[in-house]
């Protein structure tokens, strides 16, 4: 095979892998943050040297810009590409070919040729990935993490100051990436005899961010950085204990859910000589898991319900978290590690782990998201060898096959999910216009989007003045504010229309439990027949609007939809 060969052999497969992923994502209908971050990218397009000193509604009404958590490097290529929906995508479509090509260079630099398209592919096709890309910050950081670890393992002055500038770039589009300052200080200092001069790098991401945090002052008078709320100081220490405690737990779980790729080191564990016992405790932890948390679930409101089948899920994740960080230990203690890099990236995964685990206000697929490659490229490092052989194949194929179908099934499900709040919100506006009502929608992420684009006013709690026979259409799974006590009492609710799931919605990111965005009392993503989404309307002072204008209340035009006449709760 010649080197022009060998090379297409690596950028074909690659190229495929790429398309797969970006074609779930481009025309997908704004979602979750997409929102927020495409007004910020207009107000930034109009705004340049000002870019925190616009208003956005992502809480109870608008708010400044500088109240949200991240820095603005990412936002201001979207008002670049638009800012528009499909040009927002199309940036995150860039970054997902700099995050595989980074990432292959990791793995080749790493772990060595073999396996250099295996391993992108299950990380870029995985279900951490896939379904999450839409235009929020975690593709990009994803793969300028990727090209900071390409650079560490690079092991040379050029590697070092590349990973220097992806550090740079990295704290520009989260603060997460704070901890990457920490890790390249460890990295220079563990290269021995040139730790002096090659501490220089570290000016780099710590001058950009003192020029950030001067534009900062000149744009809104304050330093953005040093003004992110901590979210356990709202807590006393023992409640922040508890809440630490029951995150890292989470984040464990949310890990394992990331890692179908484990099922592959079955066999390679199978010669250990702990095997059977590790084995054993498995299967007795993941029993004893089930039937604690259908203890709990029992006497847990939020978990109040749920089905035996959930609780095995949570408990497989689990183990299998656990399973993925004492092979990430094992892996690490097996390596020649003679450059110490593996050091490196293990203290990286540590380190990050624990600030997500602390100072995050929730857990995510996409928290767990940023240490998959490192978690992938130190046991590939030690095991990787192993998996060649015959024996192995068959729990290596399963593996794949089962990593593959979860991140597109999970993908498209997302992007169906997605749809739905574009189509509805086409619907309210259209209707809006027929009846000549005043409506407005509460909630935020894409449906916020959609519904304001389609002509429905915002319903800010303690600010909008409602009127007789205005309507409100509220959706159950995004986020939103609370009803205004003084709103509540007048609100009645006229009907529910339920969006009925297909094969393709079974699969599912998120549920009435929470999920993929925000794991809590739900699980990463879970199978369930449920609606994939419900849409109440509610009417104010529907009796003195009945008395003014009689007319017949709507009626269920299908098994989807329910009239009633519950009075607005007191969230």
């Amino acid at each position: 095979m010649t080197a022009v060969d060998s090379k297409r052999a690596i950028v074909l497969p690659l190229a495929l892998v790429w398309l797969a992923f970006t074609l779930v994502n481009l025309g997908k209908a704004a979602h979750v943050d997409d929102a927020a971050h495409l007004e910020i990218a207009r107000w930034i397009a109009a705004h340049p040297l000002h870019p925190m000193s616009g208003l956005v509604d992502w809480s109870d009404g608008p708010a400044p810009i500088h109240h949200l958590n991240q820095p603005h490097l990412f936002f201001y290529l979207l008002a670049l590409a638009g800012p528009s929906l499909i040009g927002a995508q199309l940036v995150v479509a860039a970054f997902g070919a700099l995050g595989i090509a980074s990432f292959h260079a990791w793995w080749r630099r790493y772990v060595g040729p073999r396996g250099e398209v295996l391993g992108p592919a299950l990380l870029f096709l995985g279900p951490a990935y896939v379904p999450g890309q839409n235009v929020m910050t975690d593709a990009p950081l994803l793969a300028l993490w990727c090209a900071f670890g390409a650079g560490l393992v690079a092991r040379s002055t050029r590697g070092l100051v590349l990973a220097a500038i992806a550090c740079a770039a990295a704290c520009l589009v989260k603060y997460t990436s704070l901890v990457l300052l920490p890790i390249l200080a460890l990295d220079v200092l563990l290269r021995g005899r040139d730790a002096r001069r090659l501490l220089l790098v570290l000016l780099i991401p710590i001058g950009t961010l003192a020029a950030w945090s001067l534009f900062n002052l000149y744009d809104y008078g304050g330093v953005h950085l040093v003004g992110r709320p901590i979210e356990s100081a709202r807590f006393s220490a023992l409640e922040a204990l508890g809440i630490t405690f029951g995150r890292g737990a989470l984040w464990i779980l949310t890990l394992g859910a990331a890692s179908p790729f484990v099922i592959a080191m079955i066999p390679v564990l199978h010669r250990e000589p702990r095997w059977r016992r590790a084995a054993l405790i498995s299967a007795i932890a993941i029993v004893i898991l089930t039937v604690a948390t259908q203890l709990i679930a029992a006497h847990v409101p939020p978990m109040r319900g749920e089905t035996i089948a959930h609780s095995a899920a949570r408990a497989i994740f689990f183990v299998a978290g656990i399973a993925v960080l004492a092979l990430v230990v094992r892996s690490a203690r097996i390596i020649d590690d003679r450059t110490r890099v593996t050091t490196v990236l293990v203290a990286w995964l540590a380190v990050t782990a624990l600030f997500v685990i602390v100072l995050s206000p929730f857990v995510a697929m996409r928290h767990v998201l940023l240490v998959m490659p490192i978690a992938m490229t130190v046991i590939a490092r030690a095991h990787l060898p192993a998996l060649a052989s015959i024996a192995t194949r068959p729990f290596l194929n399963a593996a794949i096959g089962l990593t593959v179908a979860l991140g597109m099934l999970l993908g498209i499900s997302d992007r169906r999910w997605a749809e739905r709040y574009r189509e509805v919100a086409a619907r309210e506006g259209d209707a809006a216009v027929a009846s000549g009502l005043r409506t407005f929608f509460v909630g935020h992420w894409g449906w916020q989007w959609y519904a304001a684009n389609a002509g429905l006013e915002p319903y800010a709690p303690g600010r909008t003045e409602l009127r007789s026979g205005d309507r409100i259409i509220r959706p159950w799974l995004v986020d939103q504010p609370a009803w205004d006590e003084r709103d509540a009492p007048r609100l009645e609710l006229d009907h529910v229309d339920e969006i009925a799931p297909t094969p393709l919605d079974w699969l599912r990111t998120t549920t009435d439990r929470l999920g993929y965005y925000s794991v809590w009392h739900g699980l990463p993503y879970t199978i369930s027949g449920a609606p994939v989404e419900r849409f109440e309307t509610w009417i104010v002072d529907r009796a003195i609007s009945l008395q003014r204008e009689p007319h017949d209340a709507p009626q269920a035009s299908d098994s989807r939809t329910r009239s009633s006449g519950q009075r607005a709760p007191r969230l």
